[in-house]
């Protein structure tokens, strides 16, 4: 073996992040395995634990997660059947958004189906992970229940990490999930209320949902787990310079004389020790700086100054800045969106809300998976007891989004609008970027809108005997004429000329 003047191994490797660590930097491990075995359960358990408390405690830590949630979820997420038949599909969506909806959750109508999804985004990053358990209600009415990640753990009997007993005997369960022979998940212990409430749950009617970031993980991991330890420090920090301000602001005056404490011929402190040495109530005098002067001894003449105070100082709020942006860099979400956009300028701003927008996409695509498959649960349910008619596509559906998230709403909607007009992106996807709504949705409430201002017009006109010029009621352009002027017809926006067309004139006939 080839060693360096220090006794210390030297690698053959080429690669000098492989070569020994030999006692100049901290000791690494070699580990590399399946990362189930790297975490054990109390490992999992103190990640989880930590989170939480960050996530109650630290206000930029909970503000990301929530926002996240927030601009995944909004108050959309709503029905949209895709299948065929409509007139079906109309009737399963007003049972869905009018009767399942607000009363889906076991937990009643607080817990709604988008406050569900809201939640459900919530832990998927303060936990980690969470399950849904498809169940039901009295007579079969479908139900939901949301199972925190803490309800899912290993039972207090176990043969060497494998199941005793029942109809999983035999086989292998890491941290409450039980797997078959490929790794597949077949069934969850879940922990109830008392420990005869524990129970195993096949995965066929539970909804596992976690964000991997490993091929071989089974349990989530909180999104701040990288960060854990510096927010914790942060907390730390932050707790400590609170307390040294605390300190600081109790002092308001200074004090420097030959005794190094309160002047002992002052009148109230020599009657206070008085009245005390005699048994006599004490005293009291009121001291209009609080109490809060401190005394010390001047060696050399005496004087009185402010107390002056400079923490924490700017290498403590560089370290905190830094603490949190190494934090939110693991979660994909935005440092400005949650603490400080002051430093922004414009190129940034479009490149921090791209990125916000990819991780909303990308959170909304973890929550589609469960929510289709509570909606379709749901449907198959209602079909079951006769609450909605049997279809061949009752599976297909889809749901409405948010709006997407901007910092210029004018100039994005613009060139949303530019984009429709050159066909880059239908109806559908520019009310669905600017309302969250599907098209149908917009042209329904288009076609009302029409329907009933022409009603309401011809109503007055029947009252008054006075006709009302279209133009009155509404202008869809600067160049709209009125009725019939142009000899073609009543002066609707299809019969508007174009100017920018090449029109006949009578010289020309």
């Amino acid at each position: 073996m080839l060693v360096d003047p220090y006794g210390a191994p030297i690698s053959s490797s080429m690669f000098d992040a492989a070569q020994p660590w030999s006692g100049k930097r901290p000791y690494w491990p070699v580990q590399v395995r399946d990362i189930d075995r790297d975490i054990s359960t109390y490992a999992w358990k103190r990640l989880v634990s930590d989170s939480r408390k960050l996530f109650a405690n630290l206000g930029p830590a909970q503000g990301a997660i929530v926002d996240k949630a927030m601009y995944s979820v909004g108050r959309q997420w709503l029905p949209v059947f895709t299948g065929k038949d409509k007139s079906w599909g109309d009737a399963a969506t007003a049972w869905l958004t009018d009767e399942w909806y607000p009363i889906c959750n076991v937990r009643g109508s607080m817990f709604n189906f988008q406050t569900d999804l809201f939640l459900e985004s919530v832990a998927a990053d303060r936990d980690g992970d969470f399950a849904i358990y498809l169940t039901e209600f009295d007579g079969g009415y479908p139900a939901i229940q949301n199972i925190p990640a803490h309800r899912i753990g290993n039972p207090d009997t176990l043969d060497a990490g494998k199941v005793v007993g029942g109809p999983y005997d035999g086989l292998r369960i890491e941290n409450g999930i039980v797997f078959n022979a490929v790794g597949r998940p077949v069934a969850y212990h879940i922990f109830g209320d008392e420990k005869e409430d524990n129970q195993f749950v096949s995965a066929l009617n539970l909804i596992h949902v976690f964000d991997p970031l490993w091929f071989d993980q089974s349990r989530g991991l909180p999104g701040f787990t990288h960060a854990l330890l510096d927010l914790r420090d942060l907390m730390a920090t932050q707790g400590f310079e609170k307390q040294a301000c605390m300190l600081a602001s109790a002092i308001g005056l200074l004090e420097y004389n030959e005794d190094g404490g309160p002047d002992q011929s002052d009148p109230s402190v020599a009657l206070g020790v008085t009245q005390q040495a005699a048994g006599l109530p004490s005293i009291y005098t009121e001291m209009l700086d609080g109490g809060a002067t401190r005394y010390f001894r001047a060696n050399s003449g005496a004087k009185l100054e402010s107390f002056q105070f400079d923490r924490p100082a700017a290498s403590w709020h560089n370290l905190q800045d830094r603490l949190l942006r190494n934090s939110f860099a693991g979660i994909s979400w935005p440092y400005e969106l949650a603490w400080d956009s002051s430093k922004l300028g414009g190129a940034n701003v479009r490149l921090v809300t791209a990125k916000a927008r990819r991780t909303i996409e990308d959170r909304q695509d973890l929550l589609r998976r469960p929510a289709r498959i509570k909606v379709r649960y749901a449907v198959c349910k209602a079909i079951k007891l006769g609450l909605l008619p049997p279809s061949d596509d009752w599976w297909k559906w889809e749901f409405t989004l948010p709006p997407t998230i901007t910092v210029d709403t004018g100039r994005d909607a613009q060139q949303t609008r530019e984009d429709y007009k050159l066909g880059f992106i239908n109806m559908g996807e520019l009310q669905s970027t600017l309302n969250g709504r599907t098209e149908e949705q917009h042209w329904r409430a288009r076609a009302y809108s029409v329907v009933l201002r022409k009603r309401i017009q011809a109503e007055v006109e029947a009252e008054t005997g006075i006709h009302i010029d279209d133009r009155d009621m509404t202008m869809l352009g600067p160049n709209e004429q009125p009725d019939g002027e142009d000899g073609s017809g009543d002066g609707s926006p299809d019969d508007t000329p174009n100017p920018n067309e090449d029109h006949a004139t009578p010289e020309d006939q």
